[in-house]
């Protein structure tokens, strides 16, 4: 029987938001302390987590890592300016990439991808990861001061010419050293801390979700921890999980809210007119009430009535989990419950005004 206890849960309850804190608790159940190596949340691509940490070590891994990146690029772009054969490759990377962009939005779904992905900021596009894969791969990799030494002796000759380019490389390098001074980028932490028997260690993650468009997402976040029995080299390793709804776009669910409430106030127009000539036949009241519908529809009194109507549907599905009303309507918040939302909103306004009374205290 382990003697670890994981559990991973939301902090809040707020199912409409996008951002969600987590805390993960670790429960040392037994009697010996045990030591926590290490702590590894897992998200789903898209995903953003955010932790507290050391901020002046942060700072320092920060700059580590923009200067790497900077001499990754500077050397890339020497290579394209001295090397015909890593010039020619490059540029048959981005001929390629724009022979599939041109494929891709000449096509009409391909148009309505590329569109979305705008709309949404949805850049998880094939094409765009492709096309990054591909230049990525061109580039001379550096993570560290040895690495940029190695790249800078193997891609630019000890030349005169290059003493200028040679000397502003090195400097760079002097200052990734004196960055790996302060931490070693290679070793990681021997531990994150020590649970003593009967105590428990607790995290608490601030995570950011995509939204879908119009229906809810789900998403899996797991994490995993290895720890070791003090006086013990033999490391454990668990992991828990939770699965997290996060609601789509609410732009696109009001949206959805506002035409069906409209939709609502033309059928509850269309089932006055044909309840007003009761003495036709049945076909013939449809037949009269879409025809008293639709000829309204310019009237003023109708369009104050959609307006009015519109406005109570995006107040109403805003708030409604909060009446008593809406704690009946059990439905997953997706555009199938707005539009029932703005449709009710639209036929059924009377009893919409009341729930509001009901929250107020009227």
């Amino acid at each position: 029987m382990s003697i670890v206890k994981l559990s991973l849960a939301e902090q809040s309850s707020d199912f409409r938001s996008s951002e969600l804190p987590l805390r993960f608790t670790l429960a040392n159940s037994g009697n010996t302390p045990l030591r926590l190596i290490y702590v590894q949340p897992r998200v789903p691509d898209g995903v953003i987590i955010s932790e507290a940490h050391d901020k002046s070590l942060v700072d320092v891994q920060a700059k580590h890592r923009a200067t790497c990146d900077l001499l990754s690029r500077t050397v890339s772009d020497y290579l394209i300016l001295s090397s015909d054969e890593f010039f020619r490759k490059r540029v048959a990377a981005m001929n390629e990439f724009r022979v599939k962009a041109i494929k891709e939005i000449s096509s009409i779904p391909g148009y309505f991808r590329v569109v979305s992905a705008v709309m949404f900021k949805n850049y998880d596009l094939e094409i765009l990861k492709a096309a990054h894969a591909r230049l990525s791969s061109l580039r001379v990799p550096i993570e560290n001061a040895s690495e940029a030494i190695m790249a800078l002796d193997t891609y630019v000759p000890k030349e005169d010419t290059q003493i200028h380019f040679r000397s502003w490389f090195a400097t760079h390098i002097a200052r990734l050293q004196r960055l790996e001074e302060q931490f070693d980028p290679k070793v990681e932490q021997s531990y994150v801390g020590r649970v003593e028997a009967g105590s428990e260690w607790s995290a608490t993650y601030v995570v950011q979700f995509p939204r879908r468009p119009a229906d809810p997402s789900q998403y899996n976040i797991n994490v995993e921890v290895g720890y070791q029995l003090v006086d013990h080299e033999e490391t454990h390793v668990q992991s828990v999980s939770t699965v997290v709804s996060i609601s789509p776009s609410p732009f696109v669910l009001n949206c959805v809210a506002l035409a069906g409430a409209v939709l609502g106030s033309v059928l509850k127009m269309s089932m006055a007119a044909a309840a007003s000539t009761s003495g036709a036949s049945p076909q013939r009241n449809s037949q009269i009430g879409l025809n008293t519908a639709l000829a309204n529809e310019i009237n003023p009194a109708f369009m104050f009535s959609s307006i009015g109507a519109a406005i109570l549907a995006v107040v109403f599905f805003n708030i409604y989990e909060f009446t008593d009303l809406g704690k009946r309507i059990n439905m997953r918040l997706g555009w199938r419950s707005a539009l029932f939302i703005g449709a009710a909103c639209g036929l059924f306004s009377d009893r919409i005004i009341k729930a509001f009374g009901v929250l107020v205290g009227q």
